[in-house]
């Protein structure tokens, strides 16, 4: 029998009937790693059995991937504009809560926390 001493968890895991638990990454990167090949075996193949010569099959990819990145661009600026309107709307409801709790009997302290934490009042 070994040293118990100098036995490792997954042995004593092993040895109780059990093992260790498997992280999330363990399972996620093997099948994004078949998933990658998988989409680079199927764009090889769907450019060597296009129907199109070589040059229209690139320009027509071009334009697709021009396309997808102008949809990209405009999806994201719109997240933008989302994001400023709903910081400008938490703003103004945090600056709104400060001046109800500055009128009520704790409200200095109240006030010169949120001044002390950036708001602006």
């Amino acid at each position: 029998m070994r040293n118990p001493l100098h036995t490792s968890t997954t042995d004593l895991l092993g040895m109780i009937g059990l093992q260790p638990k498997r992280s999330a990454a363990s399972y996620v990167l093997p099948t994004l790693g078949a998933l990658g090949v998988g989409m680079l075996a199927g764009a090889g193949l769907g450019l060597l059995l296009a129907p199109h010569r070589g040059a229209d099959t690139r320009r027509m990819v071009g334009g697709k991937l021009s396309d997808l990145g102008h949809v990209v661009g405009d999806t994201a600026g719109k997240v933008v504009r989302k994001l400023k309107r709903a910081k400008a709307n938490g703003s103004e409801a945090v600056t709104d809560a400060l001046s109800e709790v500055r009128a009520s009997e704790y409200g200095d302290d109240a006030y010169d926390l949120g001044r002390n934490l950036g708001v602006n009042t």
